[in-house]
């Protein structure tokens, strides 16, 4: 008999799970009957019937038998799929002439494809982000346990960025949801902190960077109304939980950064602009309420600002290293005559060079006519 192969490089965590493994498996029936094919002089035909039964067998594993629609369910597909080919590295790796590198090889990349093609179609019916994190982890182990029997892992990374995008997909519904229902509840009034306790409620949430106004004792009045703060700690969740997906998959702080900063752009110039547009469509504000839309649209740009120095310190990519800035453009900030507006840009773009974010100016727009036409005199 013959004995399995240590673990390679096999990450600590999963050692332990792969030696109860291997002790479980018993190949000697197999080279049993691999040596009396020997004899027998039929080595050839007993590899070809071999080769046959085992392609069948791979196709009946890597389809899944039922709907994965939980964490179990997805982690007994994987655990079915890698002991498939762990066993098949173990035969290749202790017999002579009953399969080939290369047929291994290649039965390895078509699985690749069909574990592509099941993750696309059954996360899409997942609509939960923890429970793609956790498909994720699992993918990550498989890929480590796989590479560690020295199968190529290159197009998992193609698997997991597919994944991906069906992550930032539901975390933005998500986030889509909340900014509407803050908008919906802000009453556009300023917020006023009578002691230092509710100052630093507000603070919790949106680390409003005036020095000058936190030396100023209570009670004071920020220049924003509370859907400031709510909306900067729902971007900053969204940061976080973006993250949570990118650590441990391979990529450089680079890549992680960039790709922050990619969705949170998408998030901040295409999902939060058009719902700000239609808040300001559908609400029909009075002037006074829409002149506090625009006061807090000035602090959005400042808490850009600030969120840009969260994705830093959370990629630990150095702001000098990609020259890169969060920032939303100055149609963002204060109240300009509509001819100016005329003239902005009415598009949201990443710039591939440094990364800079810039944001729609439609619904700036939108507050722009919607005061014009309240103040123009009513004839009669």
């Amino acid at each position: 008999g013959a004995t399995c192969p240590r673990p390679y490089c096999l990450p600590s965590h999963l050692v332990p799970t792969f030696k109860v493994a291997a002790a479980q498996v018993d190949y000697s029936p197999l080279y049993r009957c691999l040596h009396t094919c020997e004899v027998l002089g039929v080595v050839h035909e007993c590899a070809a019937y071999y080769k046959q039964e085992r392609q069948k067998q791979a196709e009946l594993v890597l389809r899944p038998s039922s709907t994965m629609d939980s964490e179990t369910t997805y982690r007994q597909y994987f655990h079915s799929v890698a002991g498939f080919f762990i066993a098949e590295h173990v035969v290749a790796t202790t017999t002579q002439g009953l399969t080939t590198r290369q047929w291994l090889d290649s039965l390895w990349q078509q699985a690749l494809t069909s574990i592509g093609k099941v993750m696309k179609q059954q996360l899409a019916r997942c609509s939960t982000a923890s429970m793609i994190r956790e498909v994720k982890q699992l993918i990550v182990d498989f890929n480590a346990t796989l590479n560690a029997h020295t199968y190529s892992v290159n197009r998992l990374t193609d698997v997991l960025l597919q994944v991906r995008s069906r992550y930032q997909a539901v975390l933005v519904v998500a986030a889509s949801e909340a900014f509407k229902a803050i908008l919906a509840e802000d009453n556009y009034t300023q917020i006023t902190v009578d002691d230092p306790a509710a100052y630093d409620k507000v603070i919790e949430l949106y680390p409003y960077p005036d020095k000058v106004f936190a030396e100023l004792p209570c009670p004071k009045t920020f220049p924003f109304s509370w859907a400031v703060p709510r909306l900067y700690a729902e971007v900053r969740q969204f940061v976080d939980m973006s993250y949570q997906f990118l650590e441990s998959i391979g990529l450089s702080n680079t890549e992680v950064d960039e790709m922050l900063r990619q969705s949170t752009n998408h998030l901040l110039s295409k999902v939060l602009s058009a719902i700000l547009t239609q808040t300001v469509r559908n609400q029909k504000l009075p002037v006074q309420l829409l002149t506090q839309v625009s006061l807090n649209t000035t602090q959005l740009e400042t808490a850009c600002e600030v969120l840009e120095q969260y994705i830093t310190s959370t990629s630990k990519v150095k702001l000098h290293f990609l020259l890169a800035c969060l920032s939303i453009t100055s149609s963002f900030s204060s109240t300009v005559p509509m001819q100016t507006l005329a003239q902005r840009p009415k598009t949201a773009y990443l710039s591939p060079c440094n990364s800079r974010l810039t944001c729609s100016s439609s619904w700036r727009s939108t507050i722009g006519r919607r005061t014009s036409r309240l103040m123009k005199p009513q004839t009669t």
